[in-house]
């Protein structure tokens, strides 16, 4: 309140999760990391085996927990990532026996101080890689290890060698405190055959799909002042900040893209590696998601703050997730799909047409029934004895004068009511 914070600010999120062990809010469990993994990674693995891409990233302030969300611990303690690998392996147990042709690389590489070094090498702290961008599969890392796996054991191996190797520092925040942004990241590919009907009317005889999964845990934000870093540490804490600061325009710019901002800039991938390899991700071709990690502690709100803003801002980015998969196929898969949506609004307007055609049958019926109903009326008023009274006769007419006229000797008779004046006969 002293430094004029509004008692509450609102920002929109899929979901809410409490992870301290003391002192939940009424009403609120205690957040597991498998509660966790199932409510983040519901469908990844689902997503990866229909071909697309997908992208999941951990991002927060230092010493809020990204890595232990992502990496973990052992048993019950392990984080999203193992837990990961052996929901993808019991899938592939069970696809492979519907005869489906499989294969699987992993690569792990960091993003320290701006340059990129692969996990999995030979040499992992020796000469960085560069990054390339190719114009139809887009932006790659040139000579990074891709290791095959096919078992639990062999990825999870695979996992822990480059974790072993990433930057780590201690600071007064955290003791082991990641110094790198890190990408661990599955490449899967599966081969069908396609129905025999397929085959002879396409003339494809299988479809291929393939996808990429990318985990990022990423390096924590820090105020210097906070964490004490100095010297190497403290230009490492400022390629993190500069790196996470690009991120987040770009996060602002594909927000306007998304809502047809008037003047909306093209992002910024360029200025930041991290960016630049994430490009696809971000703003591209992938199912991405944010899981954001802050502190509970007073001392924390402005960094609190800022993950707020910062993560509900790229919740409204949107995204364009195709399957990566032979266009044939695709092409016939959604002539198929609209088919069925044809379908769908024929039957809609059938059973329309029905509802309205027995309306019209039951309005028929009834104005038969009125009419027969009115002839039967008109045939008993005419079959019947017509009631009718008997007239008076018509009175006499009154005696008529006859005045005789001696000049014209004429006899004519004259009404006594028409006349006007009335002429009196003599005797004579």
């Amino acid at each position: 309140p002293n430094k004029g914070y509004k008692t509450e600010k609102l920002y929109p999120f899929d979901g809410v999760l409490w992870s301290v062990d003391e002192d939940p809010p009424q009403g609120v469990a205690v957040a597991s990391q498998e509660f966790t993994y199932k409510t983040l990674c519901s469908d990844l693995v689902g997503n990866t085996f229909k071909g697309y891409n997908n992208c999941l990233l951990a991002y927060g302030q230092t010493g809020t927990g990204k890595t232990y969300t992502m990496i973990g611990g052992k048993g019950e303690s392990r984080g999203v990532i193992p837990r990961m690998c052996e929901d993808l392996i019991s899938k592939v147990v069970s696809e492979r026996a519907k005869q489906s042709a499989i294969s699987m690389t992993a690569s792990y590489m960091e993003i320290y101080m701006e340059k990129v070094y692969d996990l999995l090498g030979k040499d992992s702290y020796g000469s960085s890689l560069r990054v390339r961008q190719h114009p139809t599969s887009g932006v790659f890392v040139e000579n990074l290890v891709q290791k095959p796996f096919e078992d639990l054991e062999t990825l999870l191996s695979i996992l822990q060698e480059g974790s072993a190797s990433r930057h780590t520092a201690e600071t007064k925040m955290n003791t082991n405190s990641s110094r790198s942004h890190a990408i661990f990241t599955i490449n899967f590919c599966s081969t069908e055959e396609l129905p025999e009907v397929d085959q002879v009317l396409y003339g494809v005889h299988e479809n291929t799909k393939t996808s990429k999964l990318h985990l990022v845990d990423l390096a924590g934000s820090e105020v210097v002042a906070k964490s004490g870093a100095e010297g190497v540490t403290f230009a490492e804490a400022t390629n993190i900040n500069l790196s996470l600061t690009t991120l987040g325009r770009v996060i602002d710019s594909l927000c306007d893209i998304s809502r047809k901002v008037k003047g909306a800039q093209a992002p910024p991938y360029r200025d930041s590696m991290l960016t630049f390899i994430l490009s696809d991700s971000v703003g591209g071709n992938s199912k991405t998601s944010m899981v954001a990690t802050i502190s509970p502690h007073c001392s924390s709100i402005d960094e609190t703050l800022n993950t707020l803003r910062y993560a509900s801002r790229a919740r409204d980015v949107v995204n364009n997730a195709v399957t990566n998969e032979d266009p044939t196929v695709r092409r016939i898969r959604e002539l198929r799909e609209d088919n069925e949506k044809l379908k769908r609004q024929m039957n809609t307007i059938r059973e329309k047409t029905t509802l309205a055609a027995e309306d019209m049958k039951s309005d028929i019926i009834n104005l038969k029934s009125e009419n027969e109903l009115l002839k039967a009326r008109s045939e008993k008023a005419t079959t019947s004895k017509p009631n009718i009274k008997k007239l008076k006769a018509p009175p006499k007419p009154e005696p008529k004068l006859v005045s005789c006229l001696k000049s014209a000797s004429k006899v004519q008779v004259v009404d006594p009511q028409s006349s006007k004046e009335l002429v009196k006969l003599k005797d004579d």
